[in-house]
């Protein structure tokens, strides 16, 4: 934007005069030995001043394109601030939903444990075969993977997260 910027005050100075300050000198002479007399030396210093009388609006057009092309630099701006805000929040949101997932995940599988457990027991007691006791470890092992599946994909989220922030999430 501060280049488009730029460049729109660089056509508007097209409006403006163009001065000039320079100096020039000069031998005049028609044979060698008049080369080195004083009367053939030539000299002048000044400035000079320029304006375009008529350009057919193509300063204007210059100014027009260059502010154009300032307001479409800065739409692309909020553009891409507003998809970084989103992805943003996004993220956050999703690494919320995938925490509390884990939570409930961690809960669950306490309670696989147990129920493992407690079907081991009955094993041990003779009351059930052990058929349930590979059926609860079965359960067991399932909610687990299921827990280390949702905590990969919150690092993942969180991971995506630091990455939009572009940088350190203290």
């Amino acid at each position: 934007m501060a280049a488009a910027n730029a460049q729109v005050c660089l056509a508007q100075t097209a409006f403006f005069p163009s001065v000039t300050l320079s100096a020039n000198a000069n031998y005049r002479a028609s044979g060698l030995s008049d080369l080195i007399s004083a009367p053939h030396l030539f000299w002048s210093l000044g400035p000079s001043l320029a304006l375009t009388a008529f350009d057919g609006g193509a300063r204007r057009a210059a100014v027009d394109g260059a502010q154009a092309a300032l307001e479409q630099a800065a739409a692309a701006y909020r553009q891409t601030v507003l998809t970084a805000m989103q992805e943003v929040e996004d993220n956050l949101v999703l690494a919320a939903a995938l925490r509390r997932q884990a939570q409930l995940l961690e809960e669950s599988l306490v309670e696989a444990w147990r129920a493992l457990e407690l079907t081991l027991n009955q094993y041990r007691a003779g009351t059930v075969s052990y058929l349930n006791v590979v059926a609860a470890q079965t359960t067991a092992l399932s909610v687990e993977r299921t827990r280390l599946d949702a905590r990969n994909r919150q690092l993942s989220a969180t991971n995506q997260l630091l990455k939009n922030l572009a940088g350190d999430w203290r």
